[in-house]
């Protein structure tokens, strides 16, 4: 049958079909009334951790050329982080909660419902991973949150309870060394090398006469350098000398013949000088900066001594290299032996201590009041749901009917006009 499409046309067909749209209201109050009556309530109860980074996690160790922790940069607090939620949610932890727990007090539905012990055990951790256990970071803060749903609030507060009880062992384990003397050992070996390649840097500079190549060739090129000024001031000094000899040679040509005995005297002075020159000028290009002799000997002897230093120096620098990485590195793995020898006593310590590098900030409690079901809600759901099914049931129920209950129905099925219309006459 048409019907018209709008407010007139469906309260129309909503109250020639009210009764069917009555029952399914009714349907859906009885089950939202049946669902609240028999739903049990869920309990929540929650408890918090502290995780400790950096200087925090452990005691410092003061020891001489052990290395402090490093902060811990941001992105390594959130793996951390995430490590501890996925221990908190591992089956295997979880398990261990159930099994202390047992399983018929935790759940005792998945019991009746299960074929055998394990079965029910595992339908159980199913239940915890899929959402009656929700472990979580507080903000950007270093606390852990976990919380549990459970029907009986003692038993939420105990789960809680018990499964941070159990991570805080479980913490200890992961942490826990037996390393120790393997370390010790470690340390030791580490130190006899370290004396061992120390001995013979130490044996090789002594018969080289060595002591730090590197400054002692700075030194010796600071010596060829001053020695190299006094050779070029030495030819300064021989060039000055000759130009007064020849200045004072054109002053008495004046005065005296060129053969008296005063200007051969002078003439010999000049070859001498000359020579001297020529001499100073030769040695010091053919000796790289040596020139004339001073008190102590040649200059050209020095710097010849010096490159010959020099040379045998870089020689050696191989042969020193080597040892000298050699102590470097052995010293290295010793400091880290040593390092990883003392985390390792100081975790053995911890964990004699019972001591971990999470605190507990809040314990559980058992919850006063319930969480769920709200049900309140749950009816004003359900009758919106019946409300919205039995108009939609009396909507396709009025399109079925092939009956015509108005003028304006018959009127848009046959096309033509109603004159007149009259009740349904009873009896007729």
């Amino acid at each position: 049958m048409n019907i018209e499409y709008n407010m007139r046309g469906v309260l129309h067909a909503f109250f020639r079909q009210k009764w069917k749209f009555i029952l399914v209201l009714a349907l859906f109050a009885a089950a939202g009334a049946y669902y609240v009556n028999n739903a049990k309530p869920q309990y929540e109860a929650r408890g918090s951790f502290l995780v400790k980074f950096g200087k925090g996690a452990k005691p410092e160790i003061n020891m001489p050329g052990l290395e402090q922790p490093a902060p811990t940069s941001q992105g390594t607090r959130s793996e951390i982080m995430q490590s501890h939620i996925r221990i908190l949610m591992s089956r295997d932890l979880l398990e261990k909660v159930v099994l202390s727990l047992g399983v018929k007090n935790i759940y005792p539905s998945t019991v009746a419902s299960a074929d055998s012990e394990d079965e029910a055990i595992q339908k159980a951790i199913d239940s915890m991973v899929g959402g009656d256990l929700e472990v979580k970071p507080s903000g950007e803060s270093n606390l852990i949150e976990i919380y549990v749903h459970n029907e009986n609030p003692e038993m939420a507060e105990r789960i809680v309870s018990r499964l941070m009880d159990m991570f805080v062992v479980r913490q200890a384990e992961i942490y826990d060394t037996e390393q120790t003397s393997f370390l010790d050992k470690q340390i030791e070996q580490m130190k006899y090398k370290l004396e061992e390649s120390r001995n013979k840097l130490l044996s090789f500079k002594e018969t080289a006469g060595i002591s730090a190549i590197d400054e002692e060739m700075s030194q010796l090129l600071r010596e060829k350098t001053d020695l190299s000024g006094l050779a070029f001031q030495s030819v300064s000094e021989a060039r000055d000398g000759l130009d007064i000899l020849k200045a004072k040679q054109a002053e008495m040509r004046a005065t005296y013949k060129a053969d008296s005995p005063v200007m051969k005297r002078l003439q010999d002075s000049i070859a001498v000088a000359e020579k001297q020159l020529s001499d100073r000028q030769s040695d010091l290009n053919n000796n790289s900066g040596a020139a004339v002799t001073d008190k102590d000997g040649s200059l050209a002897q020095k710097i010849a001594a010096i490159d010959k230093r020099i040379a045998w120096l870089e020689a050696q620098r191989g042969t020193f290299n080597e040892l000298d990485q050699r102590v470097r590195m052995d010293e290295e793995n010793f400091q880290y032996y040593r390092q990883r020898g003392e985390e390792a006593r100081v975790n053995n310590l911890l964990n004699r201590e019972n001591i971990t590098r999470i605190s507990i900030v809040d314990r559980p409690v058992v919850p006063a009041k319930p969480i769920g079901p709200r049900k309140k809600l749950i009816l004003i759901a359900f009758l919106l749901a019946g409300m919205v099914m039995g108009l939609g049931l009396s909507l396709t129920l009025e399109i079925l009917d092939d009956s015509v209950a108005s003028p304006e129905q018959l009127t848009a099925s046959l096309g033509l006009p109603v004159l007149a219309s009259f009740r349904k006459v009873r009896g007729a």
